[in-house]
């Protein structure tokens, strides 16, 4: 529901504040590097303390992030707000994998991450008209502001539970020998007929010793060093229609420099100096890791240039009203969350993924071709058609 909705009132946000253009690519930027930076982190966190955990964050960050959103004065407070709910976003979406991943086995894994997302087949309906009714400029607000009662009562009973389990199991003294030998999911410890072991009784250590050792752990430095990396070589791109003198503004020059000496002392940390690295050399090493990890950087730059302005083009050059523009606005997830369910089932029954990658890459680029127009695209035939094979490519 959230996600089919909030990310309407941005329009009537940034056009309240006035600063509709330059107020929804700062939004943008934000939120996506501070949403992708942030998932190591949450990644870590997770493997030091627990899974439980971090869906408690997550709670925190959203009802923190709304409530800054639905009395926002500014569109600084805006943008920090959603921030806040980008990472609690970041959160759910990245234990949802990791749950499911520690599950299900590989060759179900497809599949299932298909099914994670069938529940916008549903909400897509019916929170157009929620979209309809607040999105507005005068009752955006409320939008964002009914999640922060929304999201405490339907997570936090999740949160509670799992945290009960968890405590009921460190009391019992048990805990999965996955921690102890590296088994990755379900399939591996059915394989090796374990269920449990009991736990080793460790002596405390004083707390200083402690948050040494979490300190190394959750492998700050690396973290720290990947965050800024990433947030100033991106950052001054938004910055750069504030600043003076545009990118030759000294400060941001700086960033442009700062930026990739961080990512380069990140990977010669992790490579020499890192206990507990984030990226083991074993990935550094790996061409279809690093290979994967360059076609996505290509994949967001083209998707998220697309993202950005077409929902406003389709409101000037279109007659459609709000649930309409709503549902329009909602091919994306339909499509996405359709599609990723087929591609799984083929990809299980076929047991191939490069065929599925190129029919989906052909699909994306007759789809970007449809956008492209001497004098704009106005047929609403073309547009939804444009927006379903674009979205339809992103499964594999």
């Amino acid at each position: 529901m959230e996600g089919s909705t909030t990310y309407l009132y941005a329009i009537w946000a940034t056009s309240d504040f006035q600063q509709h253009s330059s107020g929804l690519a700062s939004l943008n930027i934000a939120t996506s590097i501070i949403g992708a930076v942030c998932v190591p982190f949450l990644a870590k966190f997770a493997d030091v303390f627990s899974r439980a955990w971090v869906y408690l964050v997550a709670l925190i960050f959203y009802v923190v992030g709304f409530i800054i959103i639905a009395f926002s004065p500014t569109i600084t407070a805006y943008i920090i707000g959603s921030v806040a709910v980008a990472i609690g976003g970041a959160a759910i979406g990245l234990l949802n994998n990791v749950i499911c991943a520690d599950l299900i086995s590989t060759q179900w894994r497809g599949v299932m991450f298909g099914v994670l997302s069938t529940p916008y087949l549903a909400t897509a309906w019916f929170t157009s008209s929620i979209a309809a009714a607040l999105g507005t400029e005068k009752n955006w607000r409320w939008g964002y502001g009914m999640y922060c009662i929304i999201m405490p009562v339907v997570i936090g009973p999740a949160v509670i539970v799992v945290l009960y389990l968890e405590r009921k199991i460190r009391r019992l003294g048990l805990i999965a020998e996955a921690k102890e030998n590296g088994a990755g999911n379900a399939e591996d410890l059915e394989s090796k007929n374990v269920n449990a072991v009991e736990a080793i009784v460790e002596p405390k250590k004083p707390l200083q010793a402690r948050a040494y050792q979490v300190f190394e752990e959750m492998d700050t430095v690396g973290l720290l060093l990947l965050g800024f990396g990433f947030s100033l070589l991106l950052l001054p791109f938004s910055l750069s229609a504030y600043a003076s003198n545009g990118y030759k503004n000294p400060s941001l020059i700086a960033m442009f420099v700062t930026g990739p000496i961080c990512l380069i002392l990140y990977v010669l940390w992790e490579v020499f100096f890192a206990k507990f690295p984030t990226a083991p050399k074993r990935f550094l090493k790996n061409r279809t890791f690093i290979t994967a990890i360059i076609l996505n950087f290509i994949y967001m730059c083209a998707g998220y240039l697309n993202l950005t302005y077409v929902y406003s083009y389709t409101y000037v050059v279109t007659d459609f009203n709000d649930r309409e523009q709503n549902y329009y606005n909602n091919i994306l997830t339909m499509t996405l969350c359709g599609a990723g369910l087929i591609w799984g089932i083929l990809q299980r029954v076929t047991h191939r993924y490069k065929f599925l990658q190129i029919f989906g890459l052909t699909l994306k680029l007759i789809g970007m071709g449809l956008f492209v127009s001497k004098s704009g695209v106005r047929s609403e035939a073309q547009l939804i058609m444009g927006q379903i094979l674009i979205v339809r490519q992103t499964s594999p």
